[in-house]
């Protein structure tokens, strides 16, 4: 039963200026309430219960930890791993070797220095 029902029941007698505005505002509220519930809603969601991403969780919000496998971080024993083959040296067209010109740490020149061990690469 609306508020103008009910009014008009008890006996109040309102003007139709009175009685025009609170049937708009009937109206109104239920789109409102229905509003109110939509945005509280989604002031809930977060990572863990929707599709968003975890850089949108407000500060403060704990993650849950990754149960531990046993496993190291890394490649694991036994797996082949995917790299590039090195071409046969027949197909190769030029070698072109680098070299620094000076250490990394000290800076001093590397000029006449003893090689190190080499490693294949092109």
């Amino acid at each position: 039963m609306s508020i103008v029902e009910e009014l008009g029941l008890s006996g109040e007698v309102l003007s139709p200026l009175v009685r025009a505005a609170l049937e708009r505002l009937e109206a109104v509220i239920p789109v409102l309430e229905a509003r109110i519930r939509e945005l509280e809603a989604r002031l809930g969601q977060n990572s863990q219960n929707s599709s968003r991403p975890p850089s949108s969780d407000p500060p403060g919000v704990k993650r849950r930890k990754k149960k531990p496998t046993g496993r190291k971080p890394g490649g694991q024993p036994g797996h082949r791993g995917h790299h590039r083959k090195l071409l046969e040296p027949e197909r190769v067209d030029e070698v072109v070797e680098h070299w620094p010109a000076a250490c990394r740490h000290c800076g001093e020149s590397l000029s006449g220095a003893v090689e190190g061990k080499r490693r294949r690469r092109h």
